[in-house]
């Protein structure tokens, strides 16, 4: 009868492991490192006739000052500063209800655009205020790269002063028969199809609809087409 052989030729000769879970538990987690990084500022309207500015460099605050004293002829009162918040005090009322002047129009769309050229691209639109002399906070997103240069439109309601058109060459006014805008009127129900066709002729022309502000009665719309748009060609938003 064959003989059984040993153990030691059965099993190789390892030694025996162990495992200290007290030290695999004390292991600490390293992520990995990214390059992505992520700046947000805010520009509010407030009071009638100011800007507020939160979080954005100081290096963007002067091109954004310019850009208020060439577009809003009756220039800045006052500004201040306390930490990250940077506020114009303007002369005038450009986001009063009884404002009638289209510049206060012109005023927000060229702060739009000014931002857009410096890299912060608009992120959200919100109201934030209780309080019915405050409007609407845009939430802006810094990007790495500025965006392609752009021209810039706005749309807004009906205004209550004739002859504006005179004094600002680069304003257009179109008035309707009928009153389309009251939700009391029997044309009220066509409204949506006509705004409808108008978003889908701007499109047709290469605008796209970048923000929509709240005022104090209508929306105002802002809209950008990129420079050397072709007809024909994607549309980018």
């Amino acid at each position: 009868m064959a003989s059984q052989p040993a153990a030691s030729m059965l099993a190789p000769n390892i030694a025996p492991q162990t495992c200290n879970v007290s030290n695999a538990l004390n292991v600490k987690y390293t992520p990995p490192a990214y390059s992505f990084k992520s700046s947000m500022g805010s520009l509010s309207l407030h009071k009638k006739d100011r800007i507020r500015l939160v979080n954005f460099p100081k290096h963007d605050i002067p091109a954004l000052k310019a850009t208020i004293l060439n577009h809003w002829p009756r220039s800045i009162q006052k500004e201040s500063q306390k930490s990250k918040l940077y506020e114009f005090k303007l002369r005038g009322s450009p986001w009063s209800a009884h404002n009638s002047d289209v510049l206060g129009k012109i005023l927000t769309r060229e702060l739009l655009a000014q931002l857009y050229k410096q890299g912060w691209i608009l992120h959200k639109s919100t109201n934030l205020s209780a309080s019915s002399t405050d409007l609407c906070t845009l939430i802006f997103l810094k990007q790495e790269t500025s965006p392609s240069e752009s021209k810039w439109i706005s749309s807004t309601d009906l205004l209550e002063k004739e002859g504006w058109t005179d004094k600002n060459p680069h304003a257009w006014e179109f008035k309707t028969r009928g009153v389309l805008w009251c939700p009391l009127s029997w044309e009220f129900r066509t409204v949506q199809m006509r705004i409808i066709s108008l978003l889908d002729l701007l499109e047709k022309q290469g605008w796209a609809s970048y923000a929509s502000i709240g005022d104090t009665e209508m929306d105002s719309w802002y809209l950008v087409r990129v420079k050397g748009w072709v007809p024909g060609t994607a549309v980018s938003h």
